[in-house]
């Protein structure tokens, strides 16, 4: 599959599948520390940055700013079956050229939450990350570990996609901001803004505080996060991606008067 994807991070390497505009999925262990890693891209080596990570849950999200990449299908692995054919892809062992071992469900583990898939696919160092696939070319897992020892053969292990789905926002935009309660003052907003992906992008909205009135302050296709009021509930500060680099931009209370305030090609 063309969205499978090789990490580079320093000198280890590992795999990851596309799943969204320039979004891709992979193994928290993968990337590591890193804020930003390589990835390969043709004949390309071209920076990713981390957008989020969890450690516990072995996952990380990475974006490239500017790829048009073929996006993979994220299937239903409630409907995989012992003895269902999957295929784990990546690369493995760091080799160049996606590699693809065909085997079978052996088994569904379920711990701490999580839904893991037990195959005897072949996963090596490399496959961690990339995508165990169903014979309609679906995403049922992500290929995390094997297991290894003295007479254990064919013990392969994928998070299931059904497990991941519900976590993708979270590590794509971050945690749901904490409310912090504010004193009453003749300069609270009564207004809300708030992100939604309801139209396909990360859009900025505004609602009155009983929920009504909802209305789309922003349309573009990249991605608009993070806004927050200014104290005089005049105009709305945010972060995008729109210009390739993540700059922050403020606008008017009705949506008008976008601008790029910082402009600089680092990560604000």
């Amino acid at each position: 599959s063309p969205a499978t994807v090789q990490i580079i991070n320093g000198q280890s390497r590992g795999s990851g599948v596309v799943f969204d505009r320039g979004l891709a999925l992979t193994n928290n262990h993968v990337v590591g520390g890193s804020v930003q890693v390589q990835v390969v891209v043709g004949n390309q080596r071209l920076p990713w940055i981390v957008l989020g990570r969890d450690a516990i849950r072995d996952l990380a999200v990475i974006r490239l700013l500017a790829a048009d990449l073929p996006i993979a299908t994220l299937g239903d692995s409630t409907q995989l079956k012992p003895g269902e054919e999957v295929v784990a892809l990546g690369f493995p062992l760091g080799l160049e050229g996606l590699s693809a071992s065909r085997g079978i469900v052996s088994s569904i583990w379920q711990d701490a939450g999580m839904s893991y898939i037990q195959t005897d696919a072949a996963i090596n160092p490399g496959n961690s990350g990339g995508p165990l696939v169903n014979l309609r070319g679906e995403v049922v897992g992500i290929n995390t570990f094997k297991a290894v020892g003295s007479g254990v053969e064919g013990m392969g292990f994928a998070i299931a996609i059904n497990s991941i789905k519900p976590l993708l926002a979270q590590l794509t935009f971050g945690p749901p901001p904490t409310p912090t309660p504010q004193p009453p003052s003749p300069l609270v907003n009564t207004r809300i803004a708030f992100i939604s992906v309801r139209d396909g992008n990360s859009e900025i909205y505004v609602m009155n505080a009983d929920g009504s009135g909802q209305t789309r302050l922003t349309n573009n296709p990249a991605i608009d996060v993070t806004p927050a009021w200014s104290p005089d509930g005049k105009r709305i500060a945010f972060t995008s991606d729109r210009d390739g680099n993540w700059e922050i931009y403020v606008m008017n209370a009705d949506g008008s008067g976008q601008t790029n305030l910082t402009r600089n090609s680092a990560k604000d």
